[in-house]
């Protein structure tokens, strides 16, 4: 995904409604990524989670392994609420947003402020409302002005906010301001 070429250099990443994992796949810098999901893995039945890393230094390496046995069987609420506070540069939040109710988006951006680092980016791609269709497992729908407004209540600012897909998408970059 081209899109995912733009993000700046990051150490630590979390990639929530992480999927298939493709992120780590596109992310073009070397990176420590926890890949978290709400989907139950197949093997475990667990919600999905994983790390993986490429070409990082030992203390990102030692950080990944140590948190990895913290967040082992936890959906995405859970585990945010478990990772520490100001570690992480970059939350990457895919097509995910939509399928919680506003009170959890909230706890989602809540805590993705809580665990960056000042001046950390968190990146959002979701469904957008403009094309006014409803998939019965989506809660909302987001335009860039509605995300733009969810977000600034938690400090994060807009640096890249766009639709996609012929506005069947919403694609956000936010860096926390502080």
């Amino acid at each position: 995904n081209r899109r995912y070429q733009t993000l700046p250099s990051a150490r630590l990443i979390v990639n929530l409604g992480c999927g298939s994992g493709s992120f780590a796949k596109f992310y073009p810098h070397p990176a420590v990524v926890f890949h978290i999901d709400q989907g139950k893995s197949p093997r475990t039945g667990y919600p999905a989670f994983g790390v993986s890393h490429k070409g990082v230094d030992g203390f990102a390496a030692a950080v990944a392994n140590n948190l990895a046995q913290v967040i082992i069987h936890a959906d995405v609420r859970d585990a945010l609420c478990r990772l520490p506070s100001a570690l992480f540069d970059l939350v990457v939040c895919g097509q995910l947003l939509e399928h919680f109710d506003a009170r959890d988006c909230e706890l989602l951006l809540a805590e993705s402020w809580r665990i960056l680092i000042p001046r950390g980016i968190l990146q959002i791609d979701t469904v957008s409302c403009e094309l006014g269709e409803t998939i019965d497992e989506h809660r909302q729908h987001f335009t860039p002005d509605t995300l733009r407004e969810l977000t600034a209540h938690f400090d994060f600012r807009a640096v890249i906010l766009e639709s996609f897909a012929d506005g069947c998408g919403v694609w956000g970059v936010f860096q926390k301001d502080s």
